[in-house]
């Protein structure tokens, strides 16, 4: 902003002001009912304030949007792949839980141990839930999957990539995504009725995907 090359949005503004509103109020809460789980900090809520106000900036120039727009979405077609070899990879003899544990010289600047990034499908079972190798938990990875479905289906009107998302949504056996799913499907039809009708079929027939998957393969 201070380089002229961008500048805030009004109406990011005020979006983001009432996040860090709701924010304040979750943590006035928690302190009111006392919450045994943890503590307020003060530090930590001041850095997702700030983290959150940087999504009010816009550039001016937007002729680099594509192909931003593009790198991202490889990069989450990526992860996907990973996640679903990650998952398949265990049953054949190799079982890469996460970054640190295949890489143990990196295990001191990875804060994979402060998460869930050895999680199972259920206790007492040894199957892993995928978590793309580099994330930190499998619900980090269902959230990037349906973020970038979204995009897909939303900004580029592309369907091809979708069966992949679907099936590395499956492997993370996680809620997640399917939460910030259908926040997402209410807000985008706010913005447009039709759209949001299509990103919900897409949805249903997702959950009865998933619901199949589950009935036919239940112990994997």
């Amino acid at each position: 902003a201070l380089s002229g090359q961008a500048a805030f949005l009004p109406s990011r503004i005020v979006l983001t002001l009432g996040f860090v509103a709701l924010m304040c109020l979750s943590a006035l809460l928690s302190n009111v009912i006392a919450d045994p789980r943890g503590y307020t900090s003060v530090a930590s809520l001041g850095l997702t304030a700030l983290i959150y106000m940087a999504l009010s900036l816009a550039p001016k120039d937007n002729r680099y949007g594509e192909k931003i727009v593009s790198i991202f979405l490889n990069y989450c077609l990526f992860i996907s792949c990973l996640g679903i070899a990650q998952y398949v990879g265990q049953f054949v003899g190799l079982r890469i839980v996460s970054l640190g544990s295949s890489l143990p010289f990196l295990q001191p600047v990875l804060i994979e141990r402060f998460f869930n990034s050895n999680a199972i499908v259920e206790y007492g079972s040894n199957v892993i839930r995928s978590n793309g190798l580099v994330l930190l938990e499998p619900s980090t990875l269902s959230q990037l999957i349906v973020f970038a479905a979204a995009m897909e289906i939303t900004v580029l009107k592309r369907y091809k990539r979708l069966p992949v998302y679907v099936i590395a949504y499956l492997v993370t056996y996680s809620g997640t995504g399917l939460l910030a799913a259908i926040f997402a499907i209410i807000l985008y039809a706010v913005l447009s009725l039709k759209a949001a009708l299509r990103a919900a079929g897409l949805a249903v027939i997702g959950m009865f995907a998933i619901a199949a998957l589950f009935a036919i393969t239940p112990d994997i």
